[in-house]
């Protein structure tokens, strides 16, 4: 649903999705719609009336995810030199914005 909505995805991660969305004017509208487009997925699968509530974390570019479980094996990674050269290797463990909508809010938004 989010690829026929030309939402970009960048990558799978787990449970969860990562989307190239504009920073323009569009972007809440945009993420909003990859979030009920997400809950309308669950409905599919699940059967009308039981969309999953789905949260989003932005990391804007310039920053990343960082997880404390992983900070010991970030810092050994960041020692090889072909990665120490990228610019997330001198990323110090920035974090996003989490938005947690209520699937009645979202629903609203585009129903």
């Amino acid at each position: 649903m989010l690829y026929e909505a030309g939402i970009t995805i960048c990558a799978p991660v787990h449970d969860a999705v990562m989307l190239l969305l504009p920073t323009d004017d569009t972007f809440s509208y945009r993420l909003h719609y990859a979030l009920y487009l997400m809950m309308k997925a669950a409905e599919a699968v699940l059967g009308e009336g039981n969309a999953l509530k789905v949260e989003a974390a932005i990391y804007p570019h310039g920053t990343h995810y960082t997880d404390p479980r992983g900070e010991s094996i970030w810092r050994e990674v960041k020692q090889i030199p072909s990665i120490a050269g990228l610019p997330q290797g001198h990323m110090q463990g920035k974090t996003g914005t989490e938005i947690k909508p209520s699937i009645a809010a979202v629903k609203r938004l585009f129903e």
